[in-house]
């Protein structure tokens, strides 16, 4: 094992996932000072991203001036994210946009920046990285889903970063969740056949498996170790920086780390976070792992009360079927129809309902409470029916229509 570990938290940024990167201050406060005393090296604090059309907390943006105004804040070493994606549009130069968004080190609170990118963007990013490192920064690159590649592959993206030289730690991240000990042993010998410098880790707990790829990788030379407190992060969470830091001292002798510093917030006000969002190991995830599919599918269905639990487990089959491994909405919409015979047409609602008695059925205990009674007015009568949302116990062939 190497003396030069990092661990790095990331809680309010990987744990932003959850709350919409909208912490309560009360929290921020008690969470700086743990991450002080307990000896965490680096805390990644959020995001940092151009302005959004939808609303997002103040760490999905963390901007210098937010961050210098939290309590306690410089006796920490902060870090921020950045997508590459953000950078790499056709709209302005990518050296001009990192600019944009980071001011020189000197005059920044913050030392650490880390791009996140895929595989396809790399030599894309490399514009990036170079402008963060003349302006002064710690600079790490974050390849994501690294899971499932060929060594192949992997050391010829490796070798290409290292040719570039404006990154100073190349991290892979086990992003759907899927990999275990024996690929992260794989996935880190491939790394070093053209790296030398710092490599870091970041770890998903689809499987269960998160903590245990972690401490794999650190026994196999991995310098620096993502984590977040109560393992707060997308889908099912990451390694916990607590027990991974407990996991360290009874390898190491000579560590400064000290978990119990943690444990007050993660079983006050970070267990009350976990029973509000859920987050943590679950069959669900476990089987988005097994079959390739973002987390971020079952993350929003657990959240959202239209899908009951065997719903959940038809998309998942579903969604199997189809390229799932980046997170897409309109997937996520349409895929509980897949085997819709015909859903394409033209229909016009112009006089639908001209001349007839409508009859709306409801969602409210009334229409179970007089099913019958409603059933003989609509043979009698011979409304036109239309349902508000689906109706369980009420026949369909009964309904002419079903509003949204």
């Amino acid at each position: 094992m190497t003396s030069n570990l990092k661990i790095l938290d990331c809680t309010f940024r990987d744990g932003g996932y959850y709350n919409n990167w909208d912490f309560d201050k009360n929290i921020v406060r008690k969470y700086i000072n743990s991450m002080s005393t307990s000896g965490v090296d680096y805390v990644e604090i959020g995001f940092r991203n151009f302005s959004q059309n939808n609303f997002m907390g103040p760490f999905a943006y963390s901007t210098d001036s937010f961050i210098e105004g939290l309590p306690n804040i410089s006796k920490i070493n902060v870090g921020v994210m950045s997508d590459a994606s953000i950078f790499l549009t056709d709209n302005k130069k990518v050296s001009d946009l990192v600019r944009e968004l980071y001011r020189n080190k000197a005059d920044s609170i913050i030392s650490l920046v880390r791009i996140a990118t895929h595989f396809k963007d790399v030599e894309r990013s490399q514009e990036i990285t170079k402008t963060l490192k003349e302006l002064g920064y710690i600079v790490a690159l974050n390849l994501m889903q690294t899971g499932g590649r060929k060594s192949s592959e992997i050391e010829d993206i490796v070798k290409s970063i290292a040719k570039d030289d404006t990154v100073d730690t190349l991290y892979f991240a086990d992003s759907l969740g899927n990999m275990n000990n024996e690929e992260i042993i794989n996935v880190i010998d491939s790394i070093k056949t053209f790296w030398k410098k710092d490599i870091g880790i970041h770890t998903h707990n689809n499987q269960g498996q998160a903590l245990s790829n972690s401490m794999t990788a650190l026994e196999n030379g991995v310098t620096w170790l993502d984590s977040t407190v109560r393992g707060m992060g997308r889908g099912a969470g990451n390694s916990t920086t607590e027990d991974l830091m407990r996991l360290i001292n009874k390898k190491m002798n000579d560590t400064n780390y000290s978990p119990q510093e943690l444990y007050e917030i993660c079983l006050n006000d970070f267990d009350i976070l976990q029973k509000k969002y859920n987050w943590g190991q679950n069959l669900y995830y476990a089987l988005a792992a097994d079959f390739d599919i973002h987390p971020t599918y079952v993350q929003e269905m657990l959240s959202d009360n239209r899908y009951s639990r065997l719903d959940i487990l038809d998309i998942i089959n579903n969604l199997k079927d189809v390229p799932t491994k980046s997170y897409n909405k309109e997937i996520l919409e349409t895929i509980k129809y897949k085997d819709a015979k015909d859903c394409h047409g033209e229909w016009n609602a112009n006089g639908w309902c001209s001349n007839r008695d409508v009859l709306i059925i409801g969602n409210g205990p009334s229409s179970l409470t007089y099913y019958d009674d409603i059933i003989k007015y609509i043979n009698q009568y011979k409304p036109l029916v239309l349902s508000l949302n689906i109706q369980k116990k009420y026949p369909e062939d009964i309904v002419d229509g079903f509003v949204c």
